[in-house]
């Protein structure tokens, strides 16, 4: 089987920058407005902001940028780069998929649900950063495991 990849959302990778921008700026004003003891903690906040701000350009960025694969599906394995997460077609029991839905903040995420052999615990692999259709990655992940299934090794 030749692998299929999917790679990062340049577009919600994008968002997610200008969401920290945003909050940065909204913490330097902050700090700025702020005198007294509350200006320490403003400008801890801001450090925060900065460090997340750091960690999402280098992750999801420049990953989103290079055109690397964030999701490569095999005949005998799911490799999931942003969590570092590999899992072998033999080792999972089954696979479903799940709607999240945060409430209040009006928004909703796609989560593919894998049951584990052995009594391992449930691992689950949001698509939020991936790009394309939630119903595409899904349906990828679910043939090759059913071709692993009906014909291992």
């Amino acid at each position: 089987m030749e692998p299929i990849t999917f790679r990062y959302s340049t577009f919600k990778a994008t968002l997610i920058i200008i969401i920290n921008l945003l909050l940065i700026g909204i913490a330097v004003f902050g700090v700025v407005s702020t005198k007294g003891e509350d200006r320490m903690g403003m400008i801890a906040v801001s450090v925060a902001f900065v460090g997340v701000l750091f960690y999402a350009c280098n992750l999801l960025l420049l990953s989103a940028l290079s055109k690397e694969a964030i999701l490569e599906i095999d005949s005998e394995k799911l490799q999931y780069t942003l969590k570092g997460l590999m899992l072998y077609w033999k080792d999972i029991e089954d696979l479903d998929y799940e709607d999240l839905h945060y409430e209040g903040r009006g928004w909703k995420t796609f989560c593919v649900r894998f049951t584990m052999k052995n009594g391992r615990e449930e691992i689950r692999m949001k698509t939020w950063f991936m790009a394309g259709d939630n119903g595409a990655i899904f349906d990828a992940i679910l043939t090759a495991f059913l071709k692993y299934r009906n014909n291992p090794g």
